[in-house]
């Protein structure tokens, strides 16, 4: 035991200094990708961006060795942030975690499918059934531990716009708020505390809102948003009403804490694409504009 004790302490020891300055060096991120499907982990490599995101497994639903994580790191001498998707607000039918009678009889935490997205379930985020599933041991966020990721990417933590443990509706948002932001801090903790990573990064997508709420953004490192100036399947423009409440109302407080903010709007033509980007920069965003909503594809 004493062993295996000196050996754990070693490899936290290289892991912690390997990642000493991630909370630090992603408020230096100029440029990032964001894609699921489809990965082609060299040609990320190549893409020279300064973040990157991806899911934890690949399109068998086969976790990405640890050994890859690594080279996406530090794949051409150049050291990026790696983070993980994770998805907090919805159950995913393909996950290892579903169980095949779920499909019959789903357990009463998990809410009708998203009609946007087969196969995705809003969950009662506050249930301990689902954060044993997240945060358990051999959990999700442990196995992305493992692989060696910097940090979470954090999506659909807008769900507490829908419902809460005190009830649904607008009246009740502010408590539903309070209780997503306490499994962000419960998610922060178990990585940082209990598994020895405490530069482990957590950037939360969408939900602006949570920004008002207290503790939220102390343990954020970054925000990402999603349809910020184009929204829906064909791309239409958001109203510069839409984009100022966003950016200056819900968003103040995280930029006057210096929040590093990031945009992906998806945009099939590259002019929109690349005006998107010089928009996005004129108003303080990190951007990424996807040829696809399905984010299978890296941008030409």
């Amino acid at each position: 035991m004493i062993h295996i004790a000196a050996v754990f302490l070693i490899g936290l020891g290289v892991t912690a200094e390997s990642e000493a300055d991630s909370r630090q060096r992603i408020r230096q991120v100029n440029s990032w990708v964001y894609q699921l499907q489809k990965v082609d982990p060299e040609r990320l490599v190549k893409s020279g961006a300064d973040l990157l995101v991806i899911d934890h497994a690949d399109d068998d639903l086969q976790p990405w060795p640890a050994e890859t994580i690594e080279r996406l790191k530090q794949g051409d001498g150049k050291r990026r942030i790696v983070l993980a998707y994770l998805s907090v607000g919805e159950a995913e039918s393909y996950r290892g975690y579903w169980l095949p009678e779920w499909h019959r009889r789903p357990p009463s935490w998990i809410g009708r499918m998203n009609r946007y997205w087969r196969e995705n379930y809003p969950v009662k985020y506050w249930h301990p059934e689902w954060q044993e599933i997240i945060l358990g041991s051999g959990g999700y966020l442990e196995k992305i531990i493992n692989q060696g990721f910097d940090g979470v990417y954090l999506d659909r933590l807008d769900v507490y716009t829908r419902w809460g443990p005190t009830g649904k509706g607008r009246k009740h948002e502010k408590s539903s708020a309070i209780a997503m932001t306490r499994f962000v801090s419960e998610l922060a903790q178990t990585a940082r505390v209990n598994y020895g990573r405490p530069n482990f990064l957590m950037v939360g997508q969408n939900a602006p809102g949570l920004a008002h709420t207290a503790g939220y953004l102390d343990q954020i490192d970054a925000i990402a948003l999603e349809d910020i100036f184009h929204y829906g399947v064909n791309a239409k423009r958001r109203s510069k009403r839409y984009s100022r409440y966003i950016l200056k109302d819900l968003l103040a407080p995280a930029r006057q804490r210096g929040v590093p903010i990031l945009a992906v709007d998806y945009l099939a033509n590259r002019g929109e694409r690349r005006r998107f980007g010089r928009k996005a920069r004129r108003h303080g965003l990190i951007p990424f504009a996807a040829p696809s909503r399905r984010l299978d594809r890296l941008p030409k």
